[in-house]
């Protein structure tokens, strides 16, 4: 818990400490009964700083998502595209799973899925947020694979969508289904051999004779 300001004088870096106390709170009891209260005692602040930063329990829900989904979704490092597609695709595919297994990720996204309905605006920006800059550079090399005849994909960005979800363990990991790190690996390289399948150039026709 962070140590009581005093009067008038929130800490400096109090943004960075209220966002992480209203995780906590959020986190643990949902957006209908995380308590201001709760959280401006947890930061050390009062309420008069809180709503000089935050107008509303809706804007600061809004403000600590956003700032977990900044933090989980940060940049990817560009894939090799001197190394074999197989070994590239797979590393890729641990990349997503490490970063969706994480607790705050888990945790950001079942309250996401749980307020998804009071929220869609976030939910959908949160989305577009992993695609433009979490997956783009994922997204890019599905494109060159796809420009230089490696693979045929015919939407590159459904593609990359289907194969980070898949690789993050879908609801398994916000159900809490533990998988062992052999399992793991074992289930990613299938992944990477059923999507270069699907995504096999196909054989050209045979001409007529």
């Amino acid at each position: 818990m962070a140590k009581k300001a005093g009067p008038g004088r929130p800490p400096k870096n109090i943004d960075k400490i209220l966002l992480e106390c209203a995780y906590k709170e959020f986190a643990d009891k949902g957006f209908n009964d995380a308590s201001l209260d709760a959280i401006v005692a947890a930061a050390g602040i009062t309420k008069p700083t809180l709503y000089r930063r935050y107008k509303s329990k809706v804007e600061l829900f809004e403000a600590t998502a956003t700032r977990l989904m900044d933090e989980i979704n940060g940049p990817s490092p560009e894939p090799d595209r001197t190394a074999p597609v197989a070994e590239v695709l797979y590393q890729q595919a641990l990349l997503f799973d490490r970063r969706q297994r994480t607790p705050r990720s888990i945790a950001m996204m079942r309250l996401l899925v749980t307020e998804s309905r009071r929220f869609p605006a976030l939910a959908r920006r949160v989305r577009t947020h992993s695609f433009t800059s979490y997956m783009a550079p994922f997204v890019a090399y599905l494109e060159w694979l796809n420009t230089t005849g490696q693979l045929e994909i015919p939407d590159t960005l459904e593609a990359a969508i289907t194969f980070t979800t898949l690789a993050g363990g879908g609801f398994r990991r916000l159900l809490g289904v533990k998988i062992a790190e052999a399992e793991q690996q074992v289930r990613l390289r299938e992944l990477v051999r059923f999507f270069m399948a699907g995504y096999a150039p196909r054989t050209p026709p045979a001409p007529p004779p």
